[in-house]
This record gives C-alpha cells, sequence and structure tokens, in this order.
C-alpha cells in the first residue's frame, strides 16, 4: 500500500511539471487567445459571420478527429482499465483543438485581438472566444 501512494505522489509531482500545456488561453505556439476579434473596415455582421465560418470549419476538423479516434481506439488498448481517463483526455484535445482552428481560422481571414472597448462602451457582438464543439 505504501509503494501505491508513492507511485501515486511521482505521478502527481511529474504532471505539475507540465502544467503549461494545459493552460486554455494558449494557442499551441503560446500566444493568447483574444477575448474578441477586429479587422479594420470590418462589420460586426462580417466579424460574427468570419467567426461563424471558423467555428464551422473547426467542429468539422474535430468531428473527423473525433471518427478517427473512435476507429484506432476499437484497437487500442493504452489505457486499459482506465476509459474514464481516456475520456476526458480525448475530449480536453478535442477542445483544445477546436480552440486554436479557430484562432487559427480567424487570424489567416486577418482579423486580430480587439482592443477592450472604451468604459462605458459596450463589447462588439460576434467577437468573444470559440464556443465549444459539437458534443458527439
Amino acid at each position: 500500500m505504501r509503494a501505491l501512494h508513492l507511485v501515486f505522489l511521482m505521478l502527481l509531482c511529474g504532471c505539475a511539471r507540465f502544467d503549461s500545456w494545459l493552460q486554455p488561453e494558449k494557442t499551441a505556439a503560446g500566444a493568447s487567445m483574444p477575448s474578441a476579434w477586429a479587422r479594420t473596415g470590418t462589420s460586426e455582421d462580417q466579424t460574427a459571420a468570419d467567426l461563424e465560418s471558423c467555428r464551422s470549419q473547426a467542429g468539422a476538423v474535430v468531428a473527423r478527429d473525433r471518427q478517427i479516434d473512435t476507429d484506432i481506439g476499437s484497437i487500442d488498448r493504452e489505457y486499459g482499465d482506465a476509459p474514464t481517463l481516456r475520456a476526458q483526455m480525448d475530449e480536453f484535445g478535442y477542445q483544445r483543438r477546436f480552440e486554436i482552428t479557430v484562432h487559427d481560422c480567424m487570424r489567416k481571414l486577418g482579423y486580430g485581438e480587439a482592443r477592450p472597448p472604451a468604459p462605458g462602451a459596450t463589447a462588439p457582438s460576434g467577437g468573444g472566444q470559440p464556443e465549444a464543439p459539437p458534443a458527439q
């Protein structure tokens, strides 16, 4: 029993060293995820449409990845008796993939981080963090 506690403690300490990749507000390249998007000369409606298009593309990427993982999972026994852990890790990965795909798509369309509105002003509609990928 003491050995089991020691192993658990070692695993816990090991995980603490790799917390930088767990930060949801960062992209894979380490850039901050904008809280709102802006592009010079673009209306709020166009920004919202572009963001929705990027979310749709990201949803398709995540759906494809889920299907691939499902196919692989039918023969993969890496996690053995820990299906809940596997599901949680997969879901985290899908969420990150979705966020990064939306971020990259918006950057490719020429958008950047919107400046915060002046005190008393309202934030632009359509801006904001990517929504969660569709659950399967």
